[in-house]
């Protein structure tokens, strides 16, 4: 129940399913917490019934006010005993009036609520698990290390943007996750907002759009001079302490000249202004996060073995996980989640009751039971389209050579925004007017997005600067001198790319046609980018994929075993 409503079902410690609620409603960033879909959908994937649940478990802010929750439907109810707790369809926040009750004020040693959760008229014990720590243990237990320092930070969009609802630090050890303290960094909410204020719109939706900008601009001198201050921590700042909403003004006139209250409008939002914004934004938040990260390592030195974990929705910010990864000596070993957005918080919250709360003993877990979380369908024959053909690897290879766009759909769907092989555009990275066309006439999206290249892991330190494997998608690196030329569809204005490293074991299928690519044409990588119109999020269903198809201008569908060719 968050900025990306969310369910998963968790066996043991052990993740059977789990599904965004966007990806059933067609609504990209759907908050609205729909149990016929969600509740069913994770259910019927996994063969079980409400009856068989054991416990429920609910991500939800909760730390230092009273909870809060996404409130929508009355098939889903809260009790806690004596007073039942509605959750009703009006459209926004539902607080809770008894503010001093444990259950809506949580003491500093515990990080959730015990309550009972009513589900279609069926009582559930349940434990509502406070936001970043449903953040760090989706994490932490989705990694290896057997202790980590954990840091969750995020825009924290709620109705008062207070530190603690910013920020985490924490630390796992074991089968527990323990908080540490809340830095301070609110960061997030300043890149959040600064896509407003540059005219592209809310950062809900545009934050990938003021990153992939920034490259294209040049930090401001006033970024530079003023750096102290604007990645200070919220406790620390000078100018507006008191009320971050006013240092966020003081920003945004510091760096536009503009009055506080005054935005660009939408026809500026890629103008050299926007872009020189965008870059030190950029570099603010990059500034800041090393900043927070060296202090957490400091902090958590005789705890973290040199292990990190990243998780909340800024760290979907590429360009600065790869500069930290690549530069820092402080941390041997860096894990971040493809769904560290607040999508993943559900699966944080089932896995730190499991563990913190019922210590069951952790799920050894492959990489692909949380990258690949959703249902098995069964694949339909589309009739109504008459020229289809067997897959032929080597076929589709040539049909990418000569300039074709895939869409690409196969088993289970990604958790998470990144398209990570099964659900894809995909097409050749060698094409100098590829990455155009795709933005503007497939995806209709802004001229300035990059795209993603997929690569077999064995061949990536011959095409990028990468010592390690890159299989979420979640770090720019540079391409390698050399193969600039080679692959410009898929390297960003400052010659980096996002890239995603491919193992056979993880991906058989995409692994083959890279293959047979490179087979064709020397290279083994491809351009990959999500499977979805612009304002939608990844087609979930074969139908979706399907229709997109038909309306959409791709040349081929692979689904299955067949290929749909135009």
């Amino acid at each position: 129940m968050e900025h990306d409503a969310s369910a998963t079902l968790v066996r043991d410690g052990e993740i059977l399913v789990a599904i965004s609620q966007e990806r059933l409603t067609r609504i990209k960033k759907d908050h609205r917490f729909k149990p016929d879909h969600l509740i069913n959908y994770v259910l019927d994937a996994t063969g079980y019934s409400i009856y068989d649940i054991d416990y429920v478990a609910v991500s939800t802010f909760m730390q230092g006010f009273g909870i809060r929750m996404f409130a929508h439907e009355t098939p889903v109810n809260c009790v806690h005993d004596p007073r039942t707790l509605e959750i009703l369809d009006r459209g926004h926040f539902l607080t809770f009036p008894w503010i001093n009750d444990t259950v809506s004020v949580m003491p500093e040693e515990k990080y959730y609520a015990a309550v009972d959760i009513e589900i279609w008229g069926v009582r559930k014990p349940g434990f509502m698990v406070s936001h970043h720590i449903a953040h760090g243990s989706a994490a932490f237990y989705t990694s290896k290390f057997e202790n980590a320092a954990i840091f969750s930070l995020d825009a924290s969009t709620v109705s008062t943007h207070t530190p603690e609802a910013s920020s985490l630090f924490m630390y796992g050890s074991g089968n527990k996750v323990y908080k540490l303290y809340s830095p301070g960094c609110m960061v997030g909410y300043m890149f959040e907002n600064r896509c407003m204020d540059v005219g592209m719109g809310s950062g809900t939706y545009k934050a990938g759009s003021l990153m992939g900008l920034a490259p294209y601009g040049e930090v401001l001198p006033q970024a530079v001079e003023f750096e102290d201050e604007l990645t200070a921590s919220f406790w620390e700042r000078k100018i507006a302490p008191r009320s971050y909403e006013e240092h966020l003004k003081w920003q945004w006139n510091l760096l536009s000249g503009m009055p506080p209250h005054v935005r660009f409008p939408k026809e500026m939002a890629d103008s050299k202004k926007s872009m020189d914004i965008a870059a030190s934004t950029q570099y603010i938040y990059e500034k800041t996060v090393t900043k927070f990260l060296d202090r957490l390592h400091k902090e958590t030195r005789h705890l973290n073995e040199n292990n990190l974990c990243l998780t909340g929705g800024s760290f979907l910010n590429c360009a600065s996980n790869g500069k930290y990864i690549k530069n820092t000596e402080l941390w041997e070993n860096v894990h971040l989640m493809p769904a560290c957005g607040d999508d993943g918080t559900c699966i944080g919250a089932a896995l730190y009751v499991t563990h913190c709360i019922f210590d069951v003993p952790r799920f050894k877990m492959k990489r692909t039971s949380f990258m690949f979380t959703g249902k098995d369908y069964e694949i339909p024959n589309f009739p109504e389209w008459r020229n289809s053909v067997d897959l032929d690897y080597t076929e589709l290879a040539r049909m990418i050579k000569d300039g074709k766009v895939i869409a690409w759909y196969n088993g289970k769907s990604e958790y998470g925004p990144r398209a990570l092989g099964n659900r894809s555009f995909l097409a050749d990275p060698r094409s100098s007017v590829m990455r155009d066309h795709i933005n503007f006439n497939v995806k209709n999206r802004e001229w300035f997005r990059p795209f993603a290249p997929m690569v077999i892991a064995e061949k990536a330190s011959e095409w990028f600067e990468l010592d390690h494997e890159s299989p979420f998608m979640l770090e720019a690196v540079p391409v390698v001198e050399d193969k600039k030329d080679l692959i410009p569809a898929v390297q960003h204005v400052d010659g980096t790319s996002r890239a995603q490293t491919v193992k056979q074991k993880d991906n058989p299928k995409i692994y083959k046609l890279l293959k047979a690519f490179e087979k064709e044409t020397g290279v083994p990588i491809l351009l990959n980018t999500s499977l979805n119109l612009a304002g939608e999020p990844l087609v979930e269903t074969p139908q979706d994929a399907f229709n997109l198809f038909v309306r959409g201008n791709v040349d081929v569908l692979v689904i299955g075993e067949k290929m749909y060719i135009k």
